[in-house]
């Protein structure tokens, strides 16, 4: 039987565990060289991926970042990468170890158990209570710690860190009204 009280908790519990496993918002990637100095996202030994004004992709490691050059072993070989000529970096994510998402959905698993074992009696019915909570805490745990395990997983990947700011437009557009005795009408010319 459901009550008003079970419902509420079941809702929370619900609302605690999805909570649980959304990721971190991340920073916004720098626009400049000296922002990823700034902040410390790229750090020497950093594993990147790297596009180019021209659309090729890099994949090496970060030697260093100085003003506006960036050193970067790709294999045996480092190149030194100009500012002006990257448009987008992206920052492989560290590797956390892999009991670390399951502790986090455990504990949302049972914190979830607990809540629904407690909503589902009307209290104070203990033997209920202890009924429920052998029942559903450890399913709810185990759940808890699988969703865990395989959010976290699913989170590998990179961070974008650097986007570089788009050029500025050289186009121009000119509208002009034409009026004559034979008629009217609008000119429109543009260039690129």
């Amino acid at each position: 039987m459901s009550t008003p009280r079970t419902l509420t908790l079941s809702g929370v519990a619900l609302a605690l565990l999805a909570g649980a496993a959304l990721p971190a918002r991340a920073q916004e990637p720098g626009r400049s060289f000296e922002d990823l100095e700034a902040s410390g996202s790229l750090l020497a030994g950093s594993y990147i991926r790297l596009v180019d004004r021209d659309g090729d992709r890099v994949t090496g490691r970060v030697e260093s970042l100085s003003g506006n050059m960036l050193s970067l072993r790709v294999g045996d070989e480092v190149r030194e990468v100009p500012e002006s000529s990257v448009d987008r970096i992206w920052r492989r994510r560290p590797d956390d170890p892999k009991w670390n998402g399951s502790l986090v959905g455990l504990g949302a698993g049972l914190g979830t158990g607990i809540a629904f074992a407690r909503g589902s009696c009307s209290l104070p019915d203990d033997e209920c209570l202890a009924m429920t909570t052998i029942l559903l805490v450890p399913a709810f745990s185990a759940g808890g710690a699988l969703i865990g395990y395989f959010v976290d997983r699913a989170t590998r990947g990179y961070d974008s860190v650097f986007e570089a700011p788009a050029p500025p437009l050289t186009g121009s557009l000119r509208v002009s009204p034409v009026f004559s005795r034979n008629g009217k009408g609008v000119r429109v010319s543009f260039s690129f």
